[in-house]
């Protein structure tokens, strides 16, 4: 059987590695080895000067992490991949390959905050243009685009509304001003959308989340053609950023990896019912997940996705300020936790997404993440949330019925929504000062904060 016959699932586990030259260990060995030796002084100096494959030094390149950049290049359908200590490391290390003063780069106007902010406040200190685009409409970037044009970027689904790009319909517009496209597949994963197949040049992962699946590495990836890697991996990598990914976080992911596909699998289908099930509340303005019929661009996300992911997002119907319900208290003394885990825990947090604070708690079964955010659009006082979930619903009803609580009480407790919102004022320091700046969200239950 060849590889492209085998599953998704089979790839996952095993593309890349052959036991047997590894005297026989099921998994890969983690080469906990800065240095590599030579067979001769001139052998290492063909390797130094890119003209013999091998490993001389792992921030360049090291045995266990290139089974991992094997597989996901694998599973993206790409000639090669790199891994990186971090999202940011793969997105940074692969935009300093490619910008240079005076190019421009066109993104999305809906990014992932931290993306958002290197963009907007990072490139443009080094002579780089950045401009904004939404993209959702592909005549925008038509009518955007320009000979300084190196690189258009964007996420699908993005981070955190939902919204979809049309990989295809953009891809064609960018390569025929002779700009790479840049895709981040963090929230599909390969498992649901493949951007490469559908004409990107280049896939970024914060491997973090749904690759890892197990809340305990911080990682990045990409993949793309062999020749893009090399650039990235030698000039981005190796000399612009050193986000060189442990080989211990490697294994790690490799690990997580083999999962991917079961995970998503329940991932989706815990979503898609929750979204069903809040879709016609009284106090929900609108769920925003691309498996609704709902979903504005429904039909983009069953021509591009295989399912349609573990976020969703919910905005309700609120006043702009206090006395507005939001969630049900399930997770008072919970430990803390993020949405990188497949386990739901509790977690509560503020994290800066362009100009302003969101704030996360999640219960078991649903992910959830609270944010306010002005700069899409939305009125203010509308609350979105998203949610993932990995544990089965039946498992839930077990742990909870120990305290009395059925699963059907639990969604009653989602339309009862006990949760106030009170507005505190809250710096945030080195975005430009919009007249809503410094205003934050901070949950008080009625019982308390």
């Amino acid at each position: 059987m060849t590889n492209s016959q085998k599953s998704f699932a089979t790839r996952a586990i095993h593309h890349g590695y052959d036991a047997q030259s590894e005297q026989g260990a099921l998994n890969p060995p983690i080469y906990m080895s800065s240095t590599f030796t030579f067979e001769t002084a001139e052998a290492g100096g063909d390797m130094f000067a890119g003209e013999r494959e091998g490993h001389f030094y792992t921030r360049i390149s090291n045995p266990t992490l290139d089974h991992l950049e094997k597989r996901i290049a694998n599973l993206e359908g790409a000639e090669a991949g790199l891994a990186t200590a971090s999202g940011m490391g793969a997105i940074t290390s692969t935009l300093w390959s490619f910008l240079e003063a005076g190019d421009e780069i066109i993104i999305d106007k809906t990014l992932y905050g931290c993306t958002f902010a290197f963009m907007t406040h990072g490139l443009p200190r080094f002579g780089v243009k950045v401009t904004l685009v939404d993209m959702t409409e592909p005549a925008n970037l038509e009518a955007a685009i320009s000979a300084q044009t190196k690189i258009v970027y964007f996420e699908t689904p993005a981070n955190p509304n939902n919204r979809l790009v049309d990989i295809s319909a953009i891809s064609a517009i960018a390569h025929r001003a002779g700009a790479k496209v840049v895709v981040d597949n963090t929230y599909a994963t390969p498992v649901l959308t493949r951007p490469i197949e559908h004409g990107a040049d280049i896939v970024v992962h914060s491997a973090t989340k749904f690759l890892s699946g197990h809340g305990d590495v911080v990682a990045g990836l990409v993949v793309g053609s062999k020749e893009d890697m090399t650039q990235v991996r030698l000039v981005g990598l190796k000399d612009m950023t050193g986000a060189v990914m442990s080989p211990l976080t490697a294994m790690l992911l490799l690990r997580g990896i083999k999962t991917l596909e079961l995970r998503m699998e329940r991932h989706c289908a815990t979503a898609r019912k929750v979204a069903e099930a809040l879709e016609a509340h009284p106090a929900v303005l609108h769920v925003a997940y691309p498996g609704l019929q709902s979903f504005p661009q429904a039909d983009l996300a069953r021509r591009q996705m295989s399912n349609f992911g573990g976020f969703l997002e919910i905005v309700k119907r609120a006043k702009k300020r206090g006395n507005r319900r939001l969630f049900p208290s399930l997770t008072r003394g919970a430990n803390k936790g993020t949405y990188t885990e497949n386990f739901t825990k509790a977690f509560g947090y503020y994290r800066r997404t362009n100009e302003v604070y969101w704030h996360g708690l999640d219960f078991h079964a649903l992910r959830t993440t609270f944010h306010h955010r002005l700069s899409d659009g939305t009125c203010p006082g509308a609350h979105r949330r998203k949610l993932m979930g990995h544990e089965p619903l039946d498992e839930g009803e077990r742990a909870y019925s120990q305290k009395g609580i059925s699963i059907a009480s639990l969604f009653e407790q989602v339309k009862k929504i006990p949760f106030d919102v009170a507005w505190v004022q809250s710096p945030i320091r080195g975005n430009p000062k919009p007249a809503h700046e410094g205003k934050g969200l901070r949950l008080v239950h009625r019982s308390g904060t």
